[in-house]
């Protein structure tokens, strides 16, 4: 190779060279997101029920250790919940057409038989079991009602807890429905509060610096003043 040639190889390659390291520059960097790691939920300054959230890649919870309880969630390819287990105590599945829940298969923990199938109703953004009105959504999965506690809830327009969060309608189902209040995952907005009873529950949000609700204080129905102290964790977002 003479002098001339190798020159131009040379530059050949400081050019491929260059243009290469340029394409990497202009990769997107990854976004992050923030997830909740643990809600403690005080009365009185006295720790009331402290939540402990664990989550897979897609950042699904599978995990949430409830002071001694431990709750495991399952999804299939489409993200859907569909299995639930309380300790060893109790396991449910999910079946959807679609997008919505129709079927829950009730398992015995210990050999997974089922021993209860509990058809499900949906009509017009409300989930029936049986005759009876468990709860009431939107198009986004957000809870809007639990008639059977008579709860209404009420959102703002700002991100809430869990505003990375893919919504699980099938989570209002679970240990009663009122859980989701505790651990807030009913909804990606702002929970400004809830009307019960006829009377209204307002709660009071603190952010931080990053835009992030830490702390939330709410006074009941009948004068008991709860307060949910909320940590995060960093977590790359799903594209």
């Amino acid at each position: 190779m003479n002098f001339l040639t190798k020159a131009i190889f040379l530059m050949l390659i400081s050019i491929l060279s260059f243009s290469c390291n340029k394409k990497d520059d202009n990769l997107p960097e990854p976004q992050i997101g923030y997830f909740v790691k643990k809600i403690t939920v005080r009365e009185a300054n006295d720790e009331y029920m402290m939540i402990d959230f664990r989550y897979d890649g897609n950042n699904r919870i599978i995990r949430q250790a409830i002071d001694t309880d431990t709750v495991r969630y399952a999804y299939n390819e489409w993200g859907q919940l569909t299995r639930y287990r309380l300790n060893d105590e109790e396991s449910y599945r999910f079946e959807y057409m679609d997008n919505i829940i129709t079927r829950i298969l009730e398992h015995d923990p210990q050999t997974d038989e089922v021993v209860d199938e509990i058809p499900v109703t949906f009509s017009n953004g409300t989930y029936s079991i049986r005759g009876e009105v468990i709860c009431k959504v939107d198009d986004q999965g957000q809870l809007l009602e639990l008639p059977t506690e008579d709860i209404v809830f009420s959102y703002g327009e700002e991100a809430g807890v869990h505003r990375h969060l893919t919504l699980s309608p099938a989570r209002y189902f679970l240990l009663g429905g009122e859980f989701i209040v505790y651990d807030l995952t009913l909804s990606n907005k702002e929970l400004l509060g809830w009307a019960q009873e006829g009377s209204m529950v307002s709660m009071e949000n603190q952010r931080s610096e990053q835009g992030l609700i830490t702390t939330i204080t709410v006074t009941t129905l009948y004068d008991k003043e709860f307060q949910w102290d909320i940590e995060y964790e960093e977590r790359e977002l799903v594209r």
